[in-house]
């Protein structure tokens, strides 16, 4: 074999700082050694994924659930209890039926600082 001498294997890194070849060849007849490392993405399907108008907010529907990435590390966003009827109207049309109860709780969901103001001043 070509890597094979009298004197034994030769090392083609052998001037390397680096003791780690993962790349020796081990076995006769092995064209590559390996280090038992595998490289894999993981692929997520999603349905759909929206932008916020900034640009520092983003998020994705997918089969594992709904996704919500944001550049700002104090950015909260907590999905207990949030439905399609809590919006910002559906805040409004609680407030004018007297619920104010509902509609705080709604806005907290939100965790709109104007809608939760809004609500809390029309409580009085």
């Amino acid at each position: 074999s070509k890597y094979l001498t009298d004197g034994g294997a030769i090392d083609e890194d052998a001037g390397s700082d680096d003791e780690t070849n993962y790349n020796a060849i081990a076995m006769p007849g092995a064209r590559r050694g390996d280090d038992g490392s595998r490289k894999s993405r993981v692929e997520v399907l999603t349905s759909q994924v929206a932008f916020s108008c900034t640009g520092r907010e983003w998020a994705a529907v997918s089969g594992e659930g709904l996704h919500v990435y944001s550049l700002d590390d104090d950015m909260v966003f907590d999905p207990i209890f949030l439905t399609e009827s809590v919006t910002p109207a559906g805040i409004q049309a609680k407030l004018s039926l007297g619920d104010f109860g509902t509609a705080l709780r709604m806005a907290v969901h939100l965790n709109e600082f104007g809608l939760i103001l809004e609500v809390i001043e029309q409580t009085n």
